[in-house]
């Protein structure tokens, strides 16, 4: 890690640390102020390790950027073949126990996309999205999913629509900065960083990310990685 994005690490875990921790002293502090009945202890206990959990899951997605910032690019040994319909399909996968505890349908219209990239970063940015979707969807709501090729711009492109309370044009310009989030957001679990991810795998993919919205008619982000116009010569599309 680079001494600039070490900074900003520190800089960014102490800034969203600060809360929890102190909410976390002050629990311990209301509970040693007097003795207690052994089941307010378990209840303490419980809540402190629901917030640890919490900052693991927060140091763990400000390395992983931080990582990513330091990632200088993909060359041409450390490509491999990706397609955005099996991706597609792993992150569907990866959040069906979520989506059906809420509840959603996932739709989904997938077709060959085929790019050049690093599977398990082209993954993340996949789940990510439609974790977000998920996220700001109501319960028993639907969620699309395609991909497809733009053969007129040679993109291989995936797609992934919420139901959610839509985003205007100032939100749509914020909502790939860290650690911000919408107004109607802010009662969800959440760091604001999941779309800041998906923007550096983007950037990494050289790919370019599209986002229409309005509010109250949900969002819909489109990923346009270049298209692996070798690969399309192994596919049989009858």
């Amino acid at each position: 890690m680079s001494m600039k994005n070490l900074q900003q690490f520190t800089s960014d875990a102490s800034h969203e640390l600060r809360t929890p921790l102190a909410v976390m002293r002050g629990t311990v502090d209301v509970a040693l102020l007097r003795e207690r009945d052994p089941d307010y202890y378990i209840g303490k206990l419980q809540e402190l390790i629901y917030n640890i959990e919490d900052m693991q899951n927060l140091v763990g997605a400000l390395l992983e950027l931080a990582r990513l910032d330091d990632f200088k690019g993909l060359g041409l040994d450390t490509r491999e073949p990706v397609d955005l319909l099996l991706i597609a399909e792993d992150a569907i996968a990866n959040m069906e126990t979520i989506t059906q505890r809420r509840g959603q349908t996932v739709e989904k219209v997938l077709h060959p996309a085929p790019t050049q990239g690093r599977d398990a970063m082209v993954l993340r940015l996949a789940y990510n999205l439609l974790e977000n979707a998920s996220k700001h969807s109501p319960p028993g709501s639907k969620i699309g999913v395609s991909t497809y090729i733009d053969h007129e711009r040679n993109h291989a492109v995936i797609e992934i629509r919420d139901d959610g309370p839509g985003l205007d044009p100032e939100e749509i310009s914020k909502c790939f900065d860290r650690f911000w989030r919408a107004d109607f957001s802010r009662t969800t679990p959440g760091f604001g960083l999941g779309l800041p991810l998906v923007k550096r795998i983007a950037q990494i993919h050289n790919a370019l990310i599209e986002v229409e919205s309005g509010k109250g008619e949900g969002s819909l982000f489109r990923v346009r990685f270049p298209l692996d116009s070798e690969a399309l010569k192994g596919y049989d599309f009858e």
